[in-house]
């Protein structure tokens, strides 16, 4: 499978792994259930074990692309969808959002 061409399918199969999940209960909980479903979605869609690797070590950090940390929600803003943010609340909340340049934000996940 042409990892590259598929992202959409793939965040939407995140979003479909994630729905039943408990709601979580801090951000970093939060933070850990989408990078693991992520990383067996992006396994399973042919990335290299090298890419996997990587993408198991991240954070939730600045370094790995975390905004406003120090805030309720901090988020994460994609490169490989520009216009997907994915919001983290302290209580655990999950937000992922469309931003477009316009004034249309859709929701397109809320837990």
């Amino acid at each position: 499978m042409n990892y590259q061409a598929t992202f959409e399918r793939r965040f939407y199969a995140l979003l479909k792994a994630v729905d039943p999940q408990p709601r979580c209960t801090s951000r970093q909980e939060a933070h850990d259930l989408l990078l693991k479903h992520w990383v067996l979605i992006c396994e399973m869609n042919g990335l290299s074990k090298i890419q996997v690797e990587r993408m198991k070590s991240r954070s939730l950090s600045t370094a790995h692309g975390w905004h406003n940390l120090d805030q309720n929600p901090c988020h994460w803003d994609s490169k490989t969808s520009p216009g997907v943010r994915i919001y983290l609340h302290d209580d655990g909340l999950i937000v992922m959002q469309r931003i477009n340049d316009g004034e249309k934000h859709e929701i397109l996940f809320l837990k």
